[in-house]
């Protein structure tokens, strides 16, 4: 069952830090160096909020 639950708990793992991170990086408007530097807050919101949706797909098959 262990084996079973990991990809449920990386999932939620990595949306939490992604939302952690999209919410400082709008609240604090300071570039992050993870490449999304060049981009402004508003666009990487958006791709943060489609990554919970790709990574709960491979948990329902």
């Amino acid at each position: 069952m262990a084996k079973a639950d990991t990809p449920v708990i990386v999932a939620i793992v990595i949306a939490i830090i992604l939302v952690a991170v999209a919410g400082y990086y709008v609240a604090t408007r300071t570039p992050i160096d993870i490449g999304t530097t060049t981009l402004p807050p508003s666009t990487t919101v958006l791709p943060t909020s489609s990554v919970p949706v790709t990574t709960t797909t491979p948990v329902t098959t």
